[in-house]
């Protein structure tokens, strides 16, 4: 859901940056009407440092909120993540 990003374009007309690497959130944005030039998606999660995360899917589904675990499971995803400075120089 990407309600409060459009009220941020609506309301002050900026631009967006969103950054998300879970399945959600990519499904979130190939829904054409998500598919504004003041949205700028990136699928990577923000971190301190480049690195790679291990994310485990949502245990409600319908809510979506993918979260982090330390060891492979059945469903669990490694992604990608970036530091501000490294995206930044990029």
């Amino acid at each position: 859901d990407v309600t409060f990003e459009y009220g941020l374009v609506e309301k002050f007309g900026c631009e967006v940056w969103l950054f998300d690497p879970s399945e959600t959130g990519l499904e979130t944005m190939r829904n054409p009407e998500n598919c504004i030039g003041q949205f700028h998606f990136l699928p990577v999660g923000l971190s301190d440092r480049d690195k790679h995360l291990l994310l485990a899917p949502p245990s409600n589904v319908a809510e979506g909120s993918w979260h982090p675990v330390d060891d492979y499971f059945e469903g669990v995803e490694k992604v990608p993540c970036r530091s501000i400075s490294s995206l930044m120089q990029e």
